[in-house]
């Protein structure tokens, strides 16, 4: 009797261990995803509003230009550009570096998407 005891609680204290690695698992799939996804939507951020900037004031530059073709004042306007869109990128970097250090402290569970579907009745009027 006691060693079915033993066996059934070995059974139980196994599963419970099994159950809370694969929480954990789910923990840190869940913090990946939203990791990742914050990331890529601040780096799509920074280089829609770069790609903005370049479109509104890239005749100042140059923009599109070989380098044999600029004009003196174009290569300033260049490598001015080319610091503030350096600084642009090195500072969504830094934001999203502290972010990930930020999420670093929460415990994220993602429980996915929840959908309805409403079935009309009368399909075939």
């Amino acid at each position: 009797m006691e060693d079915n005891f033993n066996q059934f609680r070995r059974v139980i204290e196994a599963r419970k261990r099994r159950q809370f690695k694969e929480l954990e698992e789910v923990k840190n799939e869940s913090k990946l995803y939203i990791l990742n996804k914050i990331r890529k939507d601040l780096m799509t951020t920074a280089i829609g509003n770069i790609a903005m900037m370049e479109t509104a004031f890239g005749v100042l530059w140059g923009h599109g230009k070989t380098d044999a073709e600029l004009t003196e004042n174009e290569r300033k306007w260049s490598a001015r550009w080319q610091i503030i869109r350096e600084d642009i990128l090195d500072n969504v970097n830094k934001r999203i570096r502290n972010m990930e250090k930020e999420l670093g402290k929460f415990e994220i569970n993602f429980t996915g998407y929840h959908y309805d579907f409403k079935f009309l009745e009368n399909l075939d009027d």
